[in-house]
């Protein structure tokens, strides 16, 4: 069992529901800006008390796979690969949160019984979440897909998403976003607070070996997507898996093929539904001007938008929270470690390198 660090007094946060999205809305330093203060007061109304604890209660069934991931760490990507693999390439789905609903937010949605949800009789049942090892819901015969990815990458994409959705694009900068509101989680004192993407890696790491858990990394799932679609099918054991399938599988998780389906894959059924709870306009984050969870991005690109100070907070929050969990001192050595361990080879060619080589539109950016 990895030892989590203890928590700094920066990051402990008050017991209130408000401060679960957030980590701090209300704890920001003085140089935040309006638009800062304003995005955190918003953020933390995307979800209720009751919608969370009704999520996080769930009672999973013998054979559910709950898709565990910190934010913008190949959420969507992953859940689009497991549908179409269980579905046979159904796509007659009106959003993929319906069929796949996240824990934390399905309540708040409209999907008020998960424990009976069928899922339009799809076998897995499958559920997303954010939340760390600690707060998942847990079962006899439930596995677990986790899914890692660098933090610098998913914290621009993160920005991103938000922008346009709870603030104005430029309103903020990537610096500011990333310093008073990623860096500003830690790790949660109770199940109704989100922990630090670092802090969510960790809790997950000691569990990378278990039968019922497959740990994947983002990056391997753009670079060598048939490669981690066959690792998803073997841990799956869907009903009716071929070759055939596979390929269909891989296909409908291209940004190619989602770009034609954008409603499918654009969080609507949520923000219709809490916008004007956020005190957002009702179409907040559906006129086309936030990036949305299906784009084209850049992998390895995050440090190169950031400021130095940035780059070193960043550091310094792998070192007090991933150095002790894990011994790796990186992200990159942290990935190639754990495939290695798992006797993962995709390729002699390194992820960075083959990911390089691909065309822009390949070297998708799916959330």
């Amino acid at each position: 069992m990895a030892v989590l660090p203890k928590i700094s007094s920066r990051e402990v946060v008050c017991s209130r529901f408000c401060d679960l999205f957030a980590a701090m809305p209300f704890e920001t330093s003085a140089s935040s800006t309006e638009a800062m203060r304003k995005m955190k007061q918003a953020i933390c109304k995307l979800e209720t008390e009751e919608g969370r604890t009704a999520g996080l209660s769930l009672q999973p069934q013998p054979g559910d796979v709950i898709l565990a991931t910190p934010p913008k760490c190949g959420t969507t990507l992953i859940c689009a690969i497991a549908h179409s693999l269980r579905s046979q390439g159904d796509m007659s789905f009106e959003e993929i949160n319906i069929v796949i609903p996240c824990l934390e937010m399905a309540w708040d949605s409209g999907l008020k019984d998960l424990d009976n949800n069928n899922q339009a009789g799809h076998r897995p049942r499958l559920f997303k979440t954010h939340s760390w090892y600690h707060d998942c819901p847990k079962g006899d015969g439930v596995r677990y897909i986790v899914v890692a990815r660098n933090p610098l990458d998913a914290g621009l994409s993160f920005y991103h998403f938000l922008g346009g959705w709870f603030f104005d694009p430029g309103e903020i900068s990537v610096d500011e976003f990333l310093q008073e509101f990623m860096l500003a989680r830690g790790a949660p004192v109770n199940s109704m607070q989100n922990a630090s993407q670092w802090h969510n890696m960790a809790s997950w790491y000691p569990y990378r070996n278990d039968d019922n858990v497959l740990f994947l990394f983002f990056e391997d799932l753009v670079a060598h997507h048939k490669a981690n679609v066959d690792l998803i099918a073997d841990f799956l054991q869907v009903e009716n898996d071929s070759e055939e399938l596979r390929a269909i599988a891989v296909e409908q998780s291209t940004i190619a093929h989602m770009k034609k389906f954008p409603t499918k894959y654009d969080e609507h059924v949520l923000k219709e539904a809490r916008n004007e709870a956020c005190g957002l306009h009702p179409r907040a984050g559906l006129d086309g001007r936030s990036a949305g969870k299906v784009r084209e991005g850049k992998i390895g690109h995050g440090a190169k938008a950031l400021a130095p100070e940035t780059l070193q907070a960043f550091k310094k929050k792998w070192d007090e929270v991933m150095l002790p969990s894990t011994g790796y001192r990186s992200y990159e050595e942290f990935r190639m470690g754990v495939n290695t361990e798992l006797g993962r080879k995709f390729s002699e060619e390194s992820t960075s390198s083959r990911i390089e080589k691909m065309s822009p539109l390949a070297r998708c950016e799916i959330d």
